[in-house]
């Protein structure tokens, strides 16, 4: 398992290219999209909680999935082994962001990585190879699904 790492991060409305496309109505999305509750606020203001990404599963990479870009936001599951006396692992999911550190290693986490709230929010990494992040990368987030109707 990687070591957990608190890395600064620059300001998410700093950062170019991070805009979401805004779904209304899923019914027109192609098949290979998925949808996922943000569980906490580790992206805001660009995703907060309790807010449904969309995700896009259909990576062209080697792995069959998508490789991690340098700010890319992607739906992570993570995989930890049965307790004792359990049958089965324990799978969960996540939204973050893929970046390198200054010796070229992956990580992954929230935009917000630091304190903030009187939270403290990691990263988890390092990766010293990108395919081995690429493994737990489920699909990129491309949007926020918004129903019709929907108050902000």
């Amino acid at each position: 398992m990687s070591a957990l790492a608190a890395v600064a991060a620059p300001d998410a409305s700093s950062q170019p290219g991070l805009a979401l496309e805004i779904f209304g109505d899923l019914s027109r999305v192609m098949s290979r999209y998925i949808v996922h509750a943000a569980a906490d606020d580790h992206n805001a203001p660009l995703i907060r909680r309790g807010e449904v990404v969309v995700v896009d599963t259909g990576g062209a990479s080697v792995t069959g999935g998508w490789l991690p870009t340098e700010g890319g936001l992607f739906l992570i599951e993570y995989c930890s082994p049965p307790y004792a006396g359990e049958r089965y692992e324990r799978r969960s999911r996540s939204i973050v962001q893929t970046f390198t550190d200054h010796e070229g290693r992956w990580h992954a986490g929230g935009l917000r990585r630091g304190s903030f709230g009187g939270k403290m929010v990691c990263s988890d990494g390092p990766y010293a190879d990108e395919l081995i992040l690429a493994d737990k990368l489920i699909g990129k987030v491309v949007g926020i699904y918004q129903p019709a109707g929907t108050l902000q």
